[in-house]
């Protein structure tokens, strides 16, 4: 796959949650390393955030951000498939072995948090991607002769909802959870927004920084990191929302008009809304399925 061209340079004022985006917007930053690599499906792009000055330019904390860019989910068959999830395997060992201290994957205790509104299509990435992850760690106690012959991590499966449906903030589940079960490693899937309308369930970006459920969209909740919930959290999330004033914008750079100014931008930000795209539901089970499926074969059960 050729280095996939994308829409503009998102707007000082705007918000989105990939960091190649923001990247994009920074072209020169010193404690900033990038690495890309294509292959015949899929782009990989890779940023490396290593100084407090790269941190505070991109606004990404400190680590490591990888992005996987892909086709439409309707072509996510076969080959395309296969390489996808191969290249999203790799990414995932090598964001998660730092942590897992050379552990046996039958020492290791995994928390998968599928973060999300499942009642919203859009927002449903996580949940849906937490329902196809296979559970493995009550096995370890309530059948250990079945559990020591199979070769998995023990792992705990856990949809913790949104505010507005428990009342508790979903990191406040995830790290009691991660305490109860003193997790190795959490991996938390969530849904994105991004900047670029062609972004649309059309990457995944996975990092070894945690996660902000909802920052995206400006409803900022207590994010779910290594401070917050004690152990180690790999974040792999999926672009399904665009702000309106993208499409807006976009359409006046697309017509030869002159850029809108800030102010005007930061109006329509306020009065704006988020769009997805109209084949939401089958993209999100898709890569909500395909991610499951690389977490069951990386430490868990393949059924």
């Amino acid at each position: 796959m050729k280095n996939p061209t994308f829409a503009s340079t998102p707007p000082s004022n705007f918000t989105t949650d990939l960091a190649c985006e923001r990247k994009k917007a920074n072209t020169k930053l010193s404690g900033v390393e990038e690495t890309e690599a294509n292959y015949p499906h899929t782009h990989l792009h890779q940023i490396r955030i290593t100084s407090q000055e790269g941190a505070d330019s991109l606004g990404k904390p400190k680590g490591t951000y990888v992005t996987l860019s892909h086709g439409p989910a309707f072509s996510l068959w076969g080959e395309v498939r296969k390489e996808l999830s191969e290249n999203l395997e790799h990414a995932l060992r090598s964001l998660a072995q730092p942590f897992l201290q050379n552990k046996s994957k039958k020492a290791l205790t995994l928390l998968v948090a599928g973060l999300g509104n499942r009642r919203l299509t859009a927002d449903a990435i996580g949940p849906r991607c937490a329902d196809a992850v296979n559970a493995t760690y009550h096995l370890r106690t309530m059948a250990k002769d079945l559990f020591e012959k199979m070769d998995c991590a023990g792992i705990c499966v856990l949809s913790p909802g949104v505010l507005a449906q428990t009342g508790v903030e979903a990191s406040s589940l995830v790290c009691e959870t991660a305490k109860d079960i003193k997790a190795d490693l959490v991996i938390a899937i969530d849904a994105l927004a991004a900047h670029s309308v062609t972004r649309l369930a059309r990457t995944i970006q996975l990092c070894d920084t945690g996660v902000s459920p909802g920052g995206g969209i400006g409803n900022h909740r207590t994010p779910i990191t290594k401070e917050t919930v004690g152990a180690p959290v790999i974040a792999i999330g999926v672009p399904t929302v665009v702000h309106s004033t993208t499409l807006i914008s976009d359409a006046f750079e697309r017509s030869g008009a002159d850029a809108l100014p800030d102010d005007l931008l930061s109006k329509l930000k306020q009065d704006g809304f988020f769009v997805s795209p109209k084949d939401i539901d089958q993209t999100t089970d898709t890569l909500a399925h395909i991610i499951a499926e690389v977490i069951n074969r990386t430490w868990g059960v393949v059924q």
